[in-house]
């Protein structure tokens, strides 16, 4: 499974009533786990930490995360 570290802190808010939010925060390793299929309006990517999954757009994965360098 590939993974992807939080290269800047960051919150990500979810929801139009409802509010949740999650940090993240620098150096954090995130398990990628899928992107969204082709020719849905709105493209993102699903990484899983600890049980919280986040959905996250193309530019905002772009700009928070970074694959893992591996070690060895």
């Amino acid at each position: 499974m590939m993974r992807y570290r939080v290269k800047c802190n960051c919150v990500l808010l979810y929801g139009s009533l409802n509010k949740a939010s999650i940090s993240l925060s620098v150096g954090q390793i995130w398990e990628y786990e899928s992107k969204s299929p082709e020719g849905l309006l709105f493209q993102f990517h699903r990484l899983r930490r600890q049980n919280v999954l986040i959905e996250i757009t193309n530019e905002d994965f772009e700009g928070i995360f970074e694959p893992q360098e591996s070690e060895g």
